[in-house]
């Protein structure tokens, strides 16, 4: 007879009662969670994903934020774009804001994506793992220091909370890009 390959019913069991105290005491609570570098390029990134969406699906609200500089400094130097930097601030040209564009574009779509995927199979097959991504966060042009105008580099202007809040009040995962829009 072929084994199985399974879990037992009875793992399954005293798994479920040994988190449960947590997911009840952590239901209705915001995560927010930033995805680095190395939790995107690490051997198990479906695992961290997969891990997100059980969390969504029991009630925690997630705010999910990533991290594109290691990608963005990749393809700037695929471009033979130097970026500057001036005072800590790096100055953005429209080549450089156009790479940069691209980059977080394309990871924000694969992480909807990913999230969207996780929701077909398993325990939480046909509960849907919808996300939010848009203009939450908007900018404002850092301006000029020390005479250089720093071009399309940016500052926080405001941060849409209640926009944000709905999304999370409607079980939906928040995603935030590193970009802010103005």
């Amino acid at each position: 007879m072929e084994k199985s390959t399974f879990i037992d019913d009875a793992e399954v069991v005293a798994w479920l009662r040994e988190v449960s105290p947590y997911f009840q005491s952590h239901r209705g609570k915001t995560f927010v969670v930033h995805l680095t570098k190395r939790a995107i390029d690490s051997e198990s990134p479906n695992n961290i994903i997969s891990d997100l969406v059980i969390l969504a699906h029991v009630g925690v609200r997630l705010i999910v934020v990533f991290d594109a500089s290691a990608q963005i400094a990749t393809r700037l130097t695929e471009k033979g774009i130097t970026q500057r930097e001036v005072a800590g601030f790096a100055v953005s040209d429209q080549a450089t804001i156009n790479a940069v564009t691209e980059v977080v574009g394309s990871m924000r779509l694969e992480f909807e994506s990913a999230f969207s995927l996780k929701s077909t199979g398993g325990p939480f097959a046909g509960a849907a793992s919808k996300t939010a991504s848009g203009n939450f966060v908007t900018a404002k042009p850092a301006g000029i220091v020390d005479g250089v105008d720093l071009g399309y580099t940016g500052r926080v202007r405001t941060i849409d909370e209640v926009a944000i809040e709905a999304r999370l009040d409607a079980g939906e995962i928040v995603l935030l890009a590193p970009i802010g829009y103005s």
